[in-house]
């Protein structure tokens, strides 16, 4: 996975499950923020290969 495909499901993530986010103060983001990043990670393969598609110049 790539470090944009996890920031998209983390963006995904917070704003469905906590809709009133803006509302809280930096230290509830950043404890939250780091709560979803856990659980993020936990799901993710990082043994696996990055598939890209290859340019043929």
């Amino acid at each position: 996975m790539h470090h944009k495909d996890i920031k998209a499901i983390i963006r995904k993530q917070l704003k469905t499950h906590y809709l009133g986010w803006k509302r809280l103060k930096k230290h509830e983001k950043k404890a939250l923020s780091q709560k979803v990043l856990d659980e993020v990670l936990s799901d993710c393969d990082f043994r696996k290969e990055v598939e890209t598609d290859k340019l043929i110049i």
